[in-house]
């Protein structure tokens, strides 16, 4: 059956999920006065996916917690788009803020259960995941902080591997007694290297475990080397299933941190079929990362070409968008503009640009400190995150019909990966890992 190219919802079948990673800025406009934008007042709807006004429909998404208003006694306009959404149209996983804490944006003495700041933002973080998101991670403090300088791991109070694993078990022990159960919880696995994820899993696993408590966590959130390499994914997995911690109806979701590629959404439905077909028949993984909303929003690019030729390297290529340039005809469409300004031959057309002309999205020089930039933004930030989620499912759908990408096309890593999980339970599958690291090492 051929994709649709509005109902990317339904197009999703048993593929891996592609999740957008959202920055309420990117929602403002919809609800800001447009008027004076002669021609896109009575489309900025269209860029709305997650309503049926939408000029497409896509339903899942990651809305961070270092992004958002976590007083849930104010009304924010620009954050109505996820607390009052439709769950019929909007799926929400809910990032903690980890990123924030690594960065030393979130400061306190994170690896001491009595400091005030700490609970404070832990307090806050949970109670806005409980009440507006249907999954959400623990509040992790990343093992990479301890590559950050000397004055940012000061400000988190954590200064080395044994105090990330703490800091976050204190996170962990908090979420277990205060959450309230509206919010299904992904227990975060860190660790930079294979030594080191080890570790923070042999202690930090058992809040997934129901035998140790009632209120376990409901899945999995893979960081840190976890989302890099894919052997050190699957020794991973090996383990967990046999802890007996990928239980159907109550270990129901994986998440990989912050990466997403051609590659890595075919490698992740080829692991989540196996994992349904042998483990649990309920599983979902998805896979972040805000690229269509940086590119779009901050650095002004826009996704051009999707490319799923066989026995090439799949990819999603952006590049800058039209800036003060001055054209013949401003009724041309951007598209076309787009072309021949660029000197392309073919762009990967969205049902977000239909009809909309090179004057309606050309970004102006006396425009850089208005609102029209960031209503022409957001066009072109929903026309990339279309460009993300149906080029995802298109190279899913090609790879099922045989067209492999250039790592792939001597490599049935889908077969290989259903012998590991298959023989998750005896030393076959690690031993078939390690016979085989270089050929799964390839997202």
């Amino acid at each position: 059956m051929e994709l649709s190219r509005t109902n990317l919802t339904a197009n999703q079948r048993d593929y891996a999920i592609y999740l957008p990673a959202l920055n309420t800025a990117f929602f403002h406009p919809f609800l800001a006065n447009v008027s004076e934008y002669v021609g896109l007042e009575s489309k900025i709807q269209r860029c709305n996916y997650t309503t049926p006004q939408g000029a497409f429909q896509y339903k899942w998404n990651l809305v961070s917690a270092g992004h958002v208003q976590l007083d849930l006694n104010r009304d924010v306009e620009s954050e109505t788009f996820y607390r009052k959404r439709d769950k019929n149209y909007m799926f929400v996983l809910g990032d903690s803020g980890g990123f924030q804490i690594a960065q030393g944006v979130w400061p306190a003495h994170w690896a001491n259960d009595k400091c005030p700041a700490a609970y404070s933002y832990r307090k806050r973080v949970l109670e806005w995941m409980d009440k507006y998101c249907d999954y959400g991670m623990t509040l992790d403090i990343p093992a990479w902080i301890i590559s950050q300088p000397k004055s940012t791991k000061q400000k988190a109070g954590v200064f080395n591997f044994e105090d990330t694993m703490r800091a976050t078990e204190i996170n962990n022990l908090y979420w277990l007694k205060e959450r309230k159960g509206d919010c299904k919880i992904l227990n975060t696995l860190h660790g930079e290297r294979l030594d080191e994820s080890r570790q923070w899993y042999q202690h930090l696993a058992r809040f997934c475990d129901p035998t140790f408590t009632e209120a376990h966590f409901n899945g999995w959130a893979f960081g840190g080397t976890l989302k890099t390499n894919m052997p050190n994914v699957l020794e991973r997995l090996v383990y967990i299933v046999r802890d007996n911690l990928l239980q159907r109806g109550k270990h129901d979701w994986i998440h990989i941190l912050g990466k997403s590629t051609p590659l890595l959404a075919v490698v992740a439905t080829a692991l989540q079929r196996s994992l349904r077909k042998h483990v649990n028949g309920n599983l979902n993984i998805s896979f972040d990362t805000s690229s269509p909303v940086l590119t779009g929003g901050r650095f002004k690019q826009i996704v051009y070409h999707i490319n799923l030729f066989k026995n090439t390297d799949w990819s999603i290529k952006t590049n800058n968008t039209l800036q003060n340039i001055s054209f013949a005809n401003d009724n041309v469409s951007f598209v076309d503009a787009f072309k021949s300004h660029r000197k392309i031959s073919s762009f990967m057309t969205s049902p977000v640009l239909a009809d909309i002309s090179a004057h309606d999205l050309t970004i102006k020089r006396y425009e850089l400190h208005t609102n029209a930039v960031s209503v022409k933004s957001l066009f072109i930030i929903a026309h990339n995150i279309w460009c993300y989620a149906y080029g995802f499912q298109s190279a899913n759908d090609s790879f099922d019909r045989g067209d492999r990408p250039k790592q792939l096309s001597k490599n049935s890593i889908e077969t290989l990966i259903d012998e590991i999980i298959y023989n998750a339970e005896s030393d076959k599958s690690l031993n078939l890992i390690r016979e085989n690291y270089n050929q799964l090492n390839v997202i």
